[in-house]
């Protein structure tokens, strides 16, 4: 076969002619050019310290896949650690809202009690006239709360000086208490107010007895509020 002209292509080979060339397994696997800086330090799964197989600043595809094996297990610890964080502060949460409502139904309770205790009615003050008419004994039994019908009335609690009315023979004339006669009742608390200035004025409309002593009717609320409220 003559040669080819100098300068021109080669000719295909022909089956007569072999071809030689050498392979190595390198040549298969995939090159990935990694900056060999940016792994060292690395840590493996197992927490073994990452370093490249080959001083040549190449990885293979095992180790690309340890890498991300590793980056995927530190991103589910920290996904793990703000989801717990976050659990927390939520309870937290709740129960500043609870102390919060606990604090004002406390302020709330507070504030009813103390208006339920300026509006309470206040006792009445001790009755000088009524004493006058017991001659020293204890004072009328006060009343904080009266029906409109009982407001022209006051009572008078007196000592029990005799069981039997009629043991009021015998003793002295000028004594009050209980069991008297209806007549000498009607003159010691008709004369009562009489002796005191401020209930001069009152009227009495009638005198009944009770249980504990008399109850005293004045004609009008006034009479009956001044002899309610004398205290001097």
């Amino acid at each position: 076969m003559a040669d080819p002209p100098a300068g021109g292509p080669e000719p295909p080979p022909t089956n007569t002619q072999e071809t030689q060339a050498s392979f190595s397994v390198e040549d298969f696997q995939p090159r990935v050019s990694i900056d060999a800086g940016q792994i060292i330090g690395k840590r493996t799964r197992n927490g073994e310290a990452y370093t490249p197989a080959e001083g040549t600043g190449r990885i293979t595809t095992r180790e690309v896949w340890k890498l991300i094996d590793n980056l995927k297990d530190i991103i589910h610890r920290q996904t793990t650690l703000i989801e717990s964080t976050k659990a927390d502060l939520e309870e937290v949460k709740h129960d500043q809202n609870v102390l919060r409502e606990q604090n004002d139904r406390l302020h709330k309770e507070v504030r009813a009690l103390r208006a339920q205790i300026e509006t309470s009615p206040q006792p009445s003050p001790p009755r000088t006239w009524a004493a006058i008419a017991a001659s020293g004994t204890s004072d009328p039994q006060p009343s904080l709360q009266r029906p409109e019908k009982d407001r022209n009335c006051v009572r008078i609690s007196t000592q029990r000086l005799s069981v039997d009315p009629r043991d009021n023979k015998s003793r002295e004339g000028n004594s009050f208490g209980r069991y008297l006669s209806t007549d000498s009742a009607n003159t010691y608390i008709r004369s009562a107010p009489l002796s005191a200035p401020p209930t001069q004025d009152t009227q009495v409309a009638g005198i009944s007895t009770t249980k504990t002593g008399y109850l005293v009717r004045f004609k009008d609320l006034g009479s009956a509020e001044a002899a309610r409220n004398n205290t001097k």
